[in-house]
């Protein structure tokens, strides 16, 4: 179910363009490769609470990789290690690669659904799921800051690894609803994001409380009913929900046309997901989904990305218009 990012970007015009060929590479996937700093939002917290950036660059440090970090933080998490123990043994350095944790019992029960081999529909190979890691960080995600969200936001190693492997798995833990062949647990009521297994556990400073209760209480429910028409709940919603997209980058002396076409997905929390694919004028063609952010400020709706797509709104209009200083042009409708 992963969609693998290609690097079939169409090369440049002209012998004396070779600078402008990597700055154009880059401008061009900023379309769809989102900024790591836009998303992940920095380390953050006092210098006595824990945060899961500091706690990923520690275990990438040790471990030499977000993919091999990832890997641990996931087997341990399989061999029943809870998140204050893994947490806890990536910054005493007595993690190991293989999930294990020096001189500490696991505090619950061995999960049994990463192994070396498939053996049933329930479990999945370490291959498979390294893979799946290497594709997500390709993608432009700190994937292993991503998991260690994730299990605050009280999300089960079962749910992690499915999102993982779908490509299902946002910044800051946000899981959104898995395909139908992925079966860890429900979708709020919404639609919008997997419901975490477990309740939220806030061993982090710096994971927001992205996934609220799916039932609003009867307070939130009388001060909806006191704002009075549909038309201010829509505005007060807009532009959650997913977009049709279609864009166009026109073909130039410099660099070769494309257009692109798929879905964008605005979440709460000002997250954003995409799932598109490009196709150039040389027939090559790019499907990548990824995630970043956006906001928005009074008429003024802006997705961030190394290269800022923005464009004036009207709050509860089917259709959008973005733009960015580069080539692309892209409309949104539903």
């Amino acid at each position: 179910m992963r969609n693998e990012a290609q690097d079939g970007v169409p090369s440049i015009r002209g012998d004396s363009m070779k600078m402008f060929h990597s700055a154009a590479r880059v401008s061009l996937f900023a379309l769809i490769l989102f900024s790591l700093n836009a998303c992940s939002g920095g380390g953050g917290g006092g210098s006595g609470e824990p945060t899961a950036a500091r706690t990923a660059n520690s275990a990438v440090s040790q471990m030499g990789g977000q993919v091999e970090a990832s890997m641990a933080v996931m087997l341990a998490a399989d061999h029943g290690y809870s998140l204050l123990q893994i947490v806890d043994g990536i910054e005493s350095a007595t993690l190991g690669s293989d999930g294990s944790i020096t001189g500490v019992a696991p505090e619950g029960p061995v999960q049994g659904l990463i192994t070396a081999r498939r053996t049933s529909a329930r479990n999945h190979s370490t291959s498979l799921i390294a893979a799946a890691l290497g594709d997500s960080e390709d993608g432009g995600l700190n994937v292993l800051q991503a998991i260690l969200h994730a299990a605050d936001q009280g999300y089960s190693i079962e749910q992690i690894i499915e999102s993982v492997l779908s490509n299902s798995l946002y910044p800051h833990g946000y899981i959104i609803c898995l395909p139908p062949d992925r079966d860890a647990g429900r979708c709020d009521v919404d639609g919008e994001y997997l419901v975490p297994a477990h309740g939220r556990l806030g061993v982090f400073s710096d994971t927001p409380n992205i996934t609220d209760s799916e039932e609003p209480s009867n307070e939130d429910s009388d001060e909806n009913s006191e704002q009075g028409s549909d038309e201010s709940e829509s505005q007060n919603t807009w532009p959650l929900g997913t977009w049709q997209t279609d864009g166009n980058c026109p073909a130039s002396e410099n660099i070769v046309g494309a257009t692109v076409v798929g879905s964008t997905t605005f979440l709460e929390g000002g997250v954003l997901g995409v799932s598109w694919t490009q196709t150039w004028d040389n027939g090559d063609t790019n499907t990548v989904s990824s995630s970043g952010t956006w906001t928005l400020s009074g008429s003024n709706l802006s997705i961030f990305v190394p290269a800022e797509y923005s464009g004036a709104v009207s709050a509860g209009s089917s259709s959008i218009s973005l733009s960015s200083d580069f080539c692309w042009s892209v409309t949104l409708t539903r």
